[in-house]
Order: structure tokens, then sequence, then C-alpha cells
């Protein structure tokens, strides 16, 4: 009886865990992992929650000779059968965008992670992604910490954070290199665009001092909404490290040190 009882419990085990995806960092620092697209070759796309969307390069559009969608002025094609982690995404509308040989042949975005329990181990550059039903909690080690997130414009996230003592909220973007504050953030926190380091920084409990980041009013604080509110871009040189949990149906996250 004992043996059976353990062969269900593996059983259930592997019926609920996903395979990990090795991620490979690019030329530009971005963070990419194999993506095929209508059960073609698999490809390096970026995998970014601070992306509200899908985005493919020129040339992997007319390699992959994907219809396009509809006569705007920005051009949008139909990527059918979008594949990641053996999770089928279903078919995604990509914006195309200039060519860049440095640049993966595309990115995926928060539109179609936001079903998915994610797992972005930026420790030992792994992904997966796990059904709605996976609680997160299950994925991580006793050190992780949970914190609620915001759900916002465009289906990206964000996390409180701190900054001298100043509380603003950090926009979790993996397919950004480097974390940058807004001007009011800075303000709040005493510093500005030549101070360096920036100072005491907490995510989650977890103290940096001497941070270093940059200041600027980037085009992304506007597009979510947060142009006159305290706020950063969480970006990958403060989730080095970490084991980054994102459970988007229930709007939690996890940080992982362990």
């Amino acid at each position: 009886m004992r043996s059976i009882a353990l062969a269900l419990l593996c059983a259930a085990f592997a019926a609920t865990a996903a395979a990990e995806t090795p991620l490979t960092r690019a030329r530009t620092g971005q963070l990419t992992a194999p993506v095929r697209v209508a059960g073609g070759a698999p490809v390096a796309f970026a995998i970014d929650t601070g992306a509200s969307g899908c985005s493919v390069s020129e040339q992997f559009a007319k390699e992959r000779r994907l219809l396009s969608i509809g006569r705007a002025e920005v051009r949008r094609v139909r990527a059918p059968g979008v594949e990641l982690d053996g999770a089928l995404l279903g078919d995604l509308t990509c914006t195309v965008v200039a060519d860049r040989t440095d640049a993966p042949a595309g990115v995926i975005g928060a539109d179609a992670l936001n079903r998915y329990v994610v797992a972005f181990d930026v420790r030992r550059m792994r992904l997966s992604l796990h059904g709605g039903a996976q609680h997160g909690q299950a994925l991580v080690s006793p050190q992780a910490r949970l914190v609620r997130a915001w759900r916002l414009p465009g289906g990206l996230i964000s996390a409180p954070v701190e900054l001298n003592g100043a509380v603003g909220l950090g926009v979790v973007d993996t397919g950004a290199v480097r974390s940058t504050f807004n001007r009011r953030f800075a303000a709040a926190a005493g510093v500005d665009d030549a101070t360096r380091p920036l100072g005491l920084f907490k995510l989650a409990g977890a103290a940096t001092r001497d941070v270093e980041a940059g200041v600027a009013d980037a085009p992304t604080f506007a597009a979510v909404g947060m142009a006159e509110e305290s706020a950063m871009i969480l970006g990958l040189d403060r989730l080095a490290g970490l084991k980054l949990i994102i459970d988007y149906p229930r709007r939690r996250i996890w940080f992982d040190p362990g």
C-alpha cells in the first residue's frame, strides 16, 4: 500500500510540475527563451514582463510569412500557435519592429503570460510556466518574500519599493537590463540625476545599501498611468540572484533568494 501511495504522489506531482526552459542572455542584455511559432523551429524571444504585448522583428515576420492584421499605421501580424515551455500560448497579435542585429527575434509580453504562474529564475537562468491552479508557494524556498502585486494598464504588474524611506511602486520589468527611478520618486527620496549612489533601497523587506540605478522620466511611466506617481522600473540588475514567482491570476509575487 505504501508503494502505491508513493506512486500516486509522484504521479500527481508530475502532472502539476512544468518543465524548466533555459534562459539565455542576448547581446542586448535581455533574457531570452526558445519559442515556437506555428510548430516551426524554436527561436529566441525575450521574456518581458514589462511589455504589454508581443512583438516580432521585420525579418522574423517575413521568414515565417506572418499575415498582417488591419491597416493601422503600426504594422501588426498574427503569430499562430505560439508555444513557450511546452505551454500553448495560442495565437498572438504582434507588433512588427525594425530589425536589430543584437536583438532577439521577438518579445513575449504580459498579454501572453497573464494566465500563468511564471517562475522566472534569474539565479539559475531557468523559466517555467504553471497553470492557474498551481500555487506559487509550492515553487519557492522558505526564504521567499511574498508581496501583493498591483495590476497596471497593459497587464503589467508592480510591487511596493522604498528608496531612502520614500515609498513608491516598482514596475516588474524582466525586459529592462537597468532599473530606473522617475524624477518624482527621486525627489521624494532626496536624490537627483547626478546623485550616485542613490542610497538605501528596499524590496520585499530586503535592503540594499548604496544602490545604483538611473533617474529619468521614461515613457513607460506615462504608459502605465504613473507619470505623476513615485515609480520605478524594477529591472534585471535588482532581480539578479533571485527566483521571481509571478502569480498573475492571484496578483502575488514571491522574491526568493534561497
